[in-house]
């Protein structure tokens, strides 16, 4: 064991614990790892595609509501406004 191996390992356990918690964190990771143990990768490939489906609808849902929905309500015109 070298002394650059010292340095290593602390980052490298740093790294695969920081993965570990990722992947429990992770939703619907252990719903979809028992889905896979029940009918093969396949099936648990589209669970993961769904989820992937899911979380790119909430992103545009969010820059939607930032650039579009926000900036047409503070600007609307009060309803007493003369005109």
């Amino acid at each position: 064991m070298s002394n650059d191996d010292v340095f290593f390992f602390p980052h490298q356990f740093l790294w695969r614990f920081l993965r570990d918690k990722l992947s429990e964190i992770t939703p619907w990771q252990k719903k979809i790892k028992d889905i896979e143990s029940h009918f093969g990768s396949v099936v648990s490939s589209y669970f993961i595609f769904l989820r992937w489906l899911f979380w790119m609808n909430l992103a545009i849902c969010i820059v939607l509501t930032v650039f579009v929905i926000v900036p047409e309500v503070r600007t609307r015109i009060p309803q007493n406004f003369p005109c």
